[in-house]
């Protein structure tokens, strides 16, 4: 599977839930993302799972508010 490799796997999934105000652990989430070989494939999911209401987590590197702007820019190009 795609995600076998991903940097991510081994992690508890809630180090990429952090809060909103709790920017040491999304430093720390953005951290494990970094050179990532799926991170593409983790965008891509992101992304399509965002358009079906999902919004909270770090993925491929990005806060929630970072994809948002990243889809708005898409849209508009």
């Amino acid at each position: 599977m795609i995600f076998d490799d991903a940097n991510c796997n081994g992690y508890d999934t809630e180090a990429f839930y952090p809060l909103d105000s709790d920017h040491a652990a999304t430093k720390a989430a953005k951290a494990i993302c970094k050179g990532c070989p799926a991170l593409d494939a983790c965008l891509e999911f992101a992304m399509r799972s965002e358009a079906g209401g999902l919004r909270h987590g770090i993925f491929a590197g990005m806060t929630p508010q970072q994809r948002y702007r990243l889809a708005s820019k898409e849209a508009v190009a």
